[in-house]
């Protein structure tokens, strides 16, 4: 629209109100020029009169345009909307709200819109009226609201306060937008999240490229780590994973086909240094278009446990059968050794009881003396190689120790070891199973023989006993490199050693520390590099036996023995000259046979005051003599003594143990086999 200024139009416009008037002398005084000016301007000034007019109508029209397409958008528009007034009593609505709530949008006016809002949503409704009443303008919130059939959905609230020209009125025009869809989307993922955080495997997403930062990450895999889900999310998976293993990306941990799944079993590095062995299952998932890897792992730490267990067991099971093997095979030489042995060391005594030449006498010495000595070894062999129930008895701590060091004689002999030993003369004897002791102190034995020749070629070691309090205390201390402390806390670990392969099990301390513990003591080390090593055996003092020896206790008083008739059943003939020799000199008459069934007629016909029986024997064995003579005579069962040179067999020991019959173990001496036979007699 346009305006007209300036002092022109002005006096023009006096003009005009004068002429208006009336006055006769003015309109006189008016010239013609002036009232042409005069009529030009009066036709400019109806010329923008009709533009503005002209406007108002455009205006006035784009009006009702826009207030016609504010009334179709907020008609048709998917959006609830609403205008509230005062108390919050809806007087506007449009057709999507009242489609929400079920009802008709006329009807909504004059409704409160509080009447809607259900009731686990009245606190936030509370919130959000506070934040409605301030005059920042806009406020949002999320509520329930209810429908006409008083079920409720999900809504996104938005409101804008509108001040009215009095500036105390307010309306709020409000925006609903229904959200139960994605509410019940968020839902369902934050139910997922639950779910794979409540999962007892690690799992986590992230990107094929094993160098970008994880995606996701549950709570089993923070908890096993030890980082927080943050921390892990700004971390790449070589910042876990051992470096040996990060040499094998791509090949183990890229999933390179969209089918293929990978699994394989790795190494991760938890937040304080420790290791975590896991076993991990990958699939490459597309999401978004972009190629993801899903993995989830599994700590696998008590199944390698349980594996490494597993194959100890085996091992040890293999090596107990071979020990066991041994045993028997050791058992049976035996009775073939204790045998000849019983008639070398029996006419070696007679011989030297004859009147012979010294040198003689010196030779038969000799001869009894390392005849002894062997049925002591092979003694020892047997009570060593036994894997069968312990079978405890009295022990002489320092005997057994001793008896030890004999088998290893010749090996530290040879290699430059010097034993020193300081036993405690009053060591009171325990209860304990002589055969897996032995196997202990052996190995400690040679472990630090061992050692000193590996180290310096040479060496000294200290075997010390003593008792303190009511126990037995074992010192094994020799001059060798010593134990490294890493080493120390793996000493007796199973299979664990630092011989070079080939040279050792790793078995020997583990069993060690299991029988020592069997039998309620307990052993450890001390060491430090360079200087020696010390191993320590510590023993309860047991005073009553689970199984008792045959008494071997000598008798003070000398025994008057009666004349008896005594049957010699043995199927080796140096045995039995031998044992007819020695009963004849005492006076006895003597009977002899070779074989069980020989046997049993003699006994048939004749009764003898002894018998005495060997137990192994071809044909009829002397055990199952034993039971046929039982069944003879109940008493005369009772005057059999069995002589064996197999004591230490599974049979034997079990028929002995179980039929409490008196034994004289081969090779015995010809005192020995005296002394026996009076106390029986």
């Amino acid at each position: 629209m346009v305006k007209r200024t300036g002092s022109g139009s002005d006096e023009h416009r006096k003009l005009a109100d004068k002429l208006a008037a009336g006055s006769p002398r003015l309109i006189r005084e008016t010239s013609v020029a002036d009232i042409q000016k005069l009529v030009h301007e009066l036709n400019v000034h109806q010329v923008e009169l009709e533009m503005q007019n002209e406007e108002l109508r455009q205006l006035q029209l784009e009006l009702q345009e826009a207030r016609d397409k504010y009334q179709a958008l907020y008609k048709f528009m998917p959006t609830g909307y609403c205008t509230l007034e005062r108390n919050f009593v809806i007087v506007e609505a449009n057709p999507a709200l009242g489609e929400m709530v079920g009802m008709d949008e006329h009807k909504l006016c004059g409704r409160k819109l509080t009447n809607f809002i259900a009731p686990d949503s009245q606190e936030s409704f509370y919130f959000y009226k506070r934040k409605m009443g301030t005059n920042d303008g806009k406020s949002t919130c999320e509520l329930k609201l209810l429908r006409a059939d008083k079920t409720s959905f999900y809504v996104h609230m938005m409101s804008n306060v509108i001040l009215e020209q009095d500036e105390h009125t307010r309306r709020y025009h409000v925006s609903i937008t229904d959200i139960s869809e994605l509410k019940q989307t968020e839902e369902e993922l934050q139910l997922r999240a639950q779910l794979l955080d409540s999962a007892s495997d690690m799992i986590m997403l992230h990107a094929h490229n094993p160098d970008q930062p994880l995606m996701y990450v549950n709570e089993m895999m923070c908890q096993s780590l030890g980082y927080s889900r943050e921390e892990l999310l700004a971390m790449n998976m070589r910042r876990f994973v051992v470096p040996e293993i990060q040499s094998q990306f791509p090949s183990r941990h890229q999933i390179l086909d969209d089918k293929g799944i990978n699994h394989f079993e790795s190494v991760w590095v938890r937040k304080d240094g420790s290791m975590l062995p896991v076993e991990v299952n990958a699939r490459l998932v597309k999401i978004g278009g972009r190629r993801l890897v899903l993995a989830s792992a599994r700590d696998i730490t008590e199944r390698r446990k349980l594996e490494t267990e597993q194959r100890e067991l085996e091992q040890i099971a293999h090596i107990t059968s071979r020990l066991a093997s041994v045993g028997e095979l050791a058992a049976g030489i035996a009775h073939e050794i204790n045998n000849p042995l019983t008639g070398v060391i029996g006419y070696a005594e007679l011989l030297q009881q004859e009147d012979l030449p010294e040198h003689v006498q010196k030779d038969l010495k000799t001869i009894n003396d390392g005849a002894q000595r062997v049925a002591s070894i092979v003694n020892r062999l047997l009570t060593f190689a036994r894997q069968t129930k312990p079978m405890r008895g009295y022990v002489n701590i320092n005997e057994l120790i001793l008896n030890t060091l004999d088998l290893r004689e010749y090996h530290l002999r040879t290699d430059n070891i010097e034993v020193v030993t300081e036993f405690d003369p009053n060591l009171p004897i325990t209860v304990a199973d002589g055969g897996q002791l032995q196997q202990v102190f052996l190995n400690l034995i040679a472990n630090a023989e061992f050692e000193m020749k590996r180290s310096h070629d040479k060496g000294r070691l200290l075997i010390k006993t003593e008792k303190m309090n009511n126990n037995i205390l074992i010192a094994f201390k020799d001059d060798g490199p010593g134990i490294s402390k890493e080493n120390m806390e793996k000493l007796f670990s199973p299979f664990f050693t630092t011989k070079e392969v080939g040279s050792g099990t790793g078995l020997g301390l583990s069993i060690c520390y299991g029988i020592v513990v069997e039998h309620g003591g307990r052993i450890w080390a001390k060491s430090k590099m360079w200087e020696g090593a010390a191993f320590f055996v510590e023993l309860p003092v047991v005073i009553e036996p689970t199984q008792f020896k045959m008494d071997e206790t000598e008798d003070k008083k000398p025994v008057e023995t009666k004349v008896a008739k005594i049957l010699v059943i043995d199927d080796e003939d140096i045995v039995r000259r031998f044992l007819t020799r020695v009963l004849i000199d005492e006076g006895h008459y003597v009977d002899v046979a070779d074989n069980g069934e020989e046997a049993l007629k003699k006994i048939k016909d004749e009764r003898y005051n002894l018998i005495l029986l060997d137990i192994k024997m071809p044909g009829m064995s002397g055990t199952e003599l034993y039971q046929k003579i039982k069944r003879i005579a109940k008493s005369l069962a009772n005057r059999v003594v069995f002589i064996t040179g197999d004591i230490m067999g599974d049979d034997t020991k079990n028929f002995l143990d179980k039929t409490n019959a008196f034994c004289i173990t081969k090779p015995f001496d010809v005192g020995q086999l005296k002394k026996e036979l009076k106390r029986f007699l």
